[in-house]
């Protein structure tokens, strides 16, 4: 009873971070655009005139510290959140049956629906659930599970 519980909770888990994987895919675009703007302003920086030092930088000297500051944090974002796709991906990749991982390609990675991958392959949409279910129960390997739980607590 502890191992089905075990595998439904991993299973959960996969699917809870599967359905955000188009979201995460658009937040990394979104992310590098907004490093670009902060390369951009970067690269126009020049540096504070020795005869301000002590005093307050005027509205149009940019805090280059701040800049700096807020690249390292979009680029740790940027790889959490790649990390975590990389997670879904290789949890597909280790499904043994070429069969099942295009099944789960098709459903967790390229957006189709339960029924389209039925007519796709001309079977039951409860073959289509049951196969997923039961091929990625066995690819969910306890070193997958302890990365997950590794990238949950970043």
């Amino acid at each position: 009873m502890a191992d089905e519980f075990e595998y439904g909770e991993n299973i959960r888990h996969f699917k809870e971070l599967a359905k955000r994987y188009y979201g995460m895919q658009n937040e990394i675009l979104h992310l590098q655009e907004e490093l670009e703007k902060i390369e951009d302003r970067m690269t126009g920086y020049r540096s504070p005139s020795w005869d301000k030092i002590g005093s307050s930088p005027s509205r149009h000297e940019q805090d280059l510290i701040g800049l700096i500051q807020k690249k390292q944090d979009v680029e740790e974002r940027i790889e959490e959140i790649k990390s975590k796709c990389r997670w879904v991906q290789k949890c597909i990749d280790n499904i043994k049956s070429p069969y099942n991982r295009s099944i789960a390609n098709m459903l967790y990675l390229d957006g189709y629906s339960i029924n389209e991958i039925s007519q796709e392959y001309e079977i039951t949409p409860r073959h289509v659930f049951e196969t997923t279910k039961q091929s990625l129960g066995e690819a969910l390997t306890e070193d997958l599970m302890l990365e997950y739980l590794m990238l949950e607590k970043e």
